[in-house]
């Protein structure tokens, strides 16, 4: 087992406090798995199931991605509008 692997690796002085090497264990194992280096578990069905998609970060990932390649119509540094003099007739 790999929580097995990550304990015989450190020093026996880290398991003299019980709360704190569970502790660092959990950060161990929590690192290793969010890093996708678990062998036990099947990355594979999470990352190609849509449930699991969050889709309002998707959006807005997309919004950003859209307004940040737009040109600006006119406002740029350095350039000199033309025609608009800012006031509406009606």
């Amino acid at each position: 087992m790999q929580e097995e692997a990550i304990a015989d690796s450190l020093p026996a002085s880290t398991f003299e406090n019980r709360e704190e090497s569970r502790a660092l264990l959990e950060k161990l194992i929590t690192e290793k798995f969010l890093g996708g280096e678990d062998d036990e578990f099947d990355y594979a069905a999470v990352d190609d199931d849509e449930q699991y998609d969050d889709w309002d970060t998707i959006e807005q990932d997309l919004r950003e991605k859209y307004f940040d390649e737009e040109d600006p119509e006119h406002g740029e540094e350095g350039s000199i509008l033309t025609g608009e003099t800012g006031v509406q007739d009606f």
